[in-house]
């Protein structure tokens, strides 16, 4: 509720104590006056106090909703937070980066050739990585909103616009299903190439991949 609110309310009365006093004066009628005057100061106090009294209220509403909602906006991006964070972690297990890999070899991990004609990720790679959206649908239900494009309802976006994409998901390729072409500077194709050689021999079962490299012999040194 604003000022204008409550001018609102007590502009009535007080109009119509001016209007009483005015024609009873001209009529001559005291008491009439005083009694006019004291049901309007009556009516003025009672219009405030009510107004005063359910500014608060809600005030305090407000201040509840939003604190309330400000524990469901907290919880839900946590929610999300954590299944994003799965998936990253899902996507950097299964197509690890170079690094990684030679870690891996060098440790001996349990991992190698892991995986076998059988597998559905069977010669499946990462390409390159990407900034994308998450597998999972992020939504907010507006029924939820006691109103409509207020300042919670555009909090409750900015949680779905900032968690709703992974920085480095991976371009994942199925050999399966297509054949590649890598097209561009042979320094750059030469590298990609052994990036692409290194994930597929890491991981796939050498009972079930053969890798033959036919190359220049000029370039002998890239492939070494």
């Amino acid at each position: 509720m604003s000022k204008t609110n409550l001018a609102q309310i007590i502009i009535t009365p007080i109009a119509m104590m001016l209007i009483t006093v005015l024609v009873s004066i001209l009529m001559k009628r005291g008491i009439y006056v005083i009694v006019s005057v004291a049901s309007t100061v009556v009516s003025v106090i009672a219009s405030t106090t009510k107004y005063i009294r359910d500014r608060k209220d809600i005030r305090q509403q407000n201040e509840k909703r939003e604190e309330k909602y400000d524990q469901y906006l907290l919880d839900i991006r946590k929610r999300i937070y954590k299944q994003r964070e799965e998936e990253r972690e899902a996507y950097h297990y299964n197509y690890p980066d170079t690094r990684q890999i030679e870690k891996m070899i060098c440790n001996g991990s349990s991992r190698i050739y892991e995986r076998s004609n059988s597998d559905d990720d069977f010669l499946t790679f990462a390409a390159g990585f990407r900034k994308d959206h998450v597998n999972f649908r992020i939504s907010f239900n507006k029924n939820e909103l006691a109103l409509e494009n207020d300042p919670l309802e555009i909090e409750a976006n900015e949680v779905k616009v900032n968690l709703q994409d992974i920085e480095d998901k991976p371009v994942v390729l199925d050999l399966k299903k297509a054949h590649i072409g890598l097209v561009g500077e042979k320094t750059v194709i030469h590298e990609q190439l052994k990036l692409i050689v290194s994930q597929l021999s890491f991981l796939q079962s050498y009972h079930d991949l053969e890798i033959i490299c036919i190359y220049d012999q000029r370039y002998h040194e890239d492939f070494r």
